[in-house]
């Protein structure tokens, strides 16, 4: 899946961070290896101290993989990184992870853990509000177009209602529209 998807993305003249995990067997595999042998790879640290009783630390390794491309048939491999996080909540032990990342350019360690930190971005930006606020994961249409209608419909509503004046929560705004008709005809002269 993963070829696939760095394929395409070189096709378009992009450049992709993708995460590999241990079920790609000899290629993690080989990433562990060359990250574990490299000599003075890149490094950086981020310490991140978040609300609600959570802090959370980062250190990123990365390494110059050429020779993966070929060897594994994985298109556009330049190098490896490596990303190790610490997370304690208050009163709670601290639990350690260990992610490992293919890069289609050489980056520094810094720049991954910044690529990486904007990918949950994404996630926490947009589905978190799509699995909340419009509790997409109970939609059951299965058929035909249907599901890709509705989430192309979800998400221009998401983006009207962001640019949007009035309050800050997208849930207020809904429920504004809701009430104020005024309010829904401000908010649909906003698409353009």
């Amino acid at each position: 899946m993963h070829t696939f998807t760095a394929q395409a993305i070189r096709d378009r003249k992009g450049h992709y961070v993708l995460a590999i995990k241990s079920n790609r067997g000899r290629l993690f595999k080989a990433v562990k290896a060359l990250l574990d042998a490299a000599r003075k790879p890149a490094r950086a640290s981020q310490r991140r101290t978040c609300a609600h009783g959570r802090v959370e630390r980062r250190q990123a390794i990365v390494a110059p993989a050429p020779q993966l491309a070929k060897q594994y048939g994985f298109p556009a491999i330049t190098a490896v990184g490596c990303i190790d996080s610490w997370r304690a909540h208050t009163g709670k032990p601290a639990k350690h992870k260990v992610r490992y990342f293919l890069a289609s350019r050489l980056l520094s360690a810094k720049k991954l853990l910044e690529v990486v930190r904007a990918h949950w971005g994404i996630e926490n930006n947009l589905h978190w509000v799509l699995d909340t606020v419009f509790d997409e994961d109970a939609c059951r249409s299965r058929k035909d177009h249907a599901p890709e209608n509705l989430a192309a419909i979800r998400r221009l509503a998401i983006n009207v209602l962001q640019t949007t004046p009035g309050p800050a929560r997208i849930s207020h705004k809904m429920l504004q529209a809701r009430w104020d008709n005024d309010f829904l005809l401000s908010a649909l002269a906003h698409m353009r």
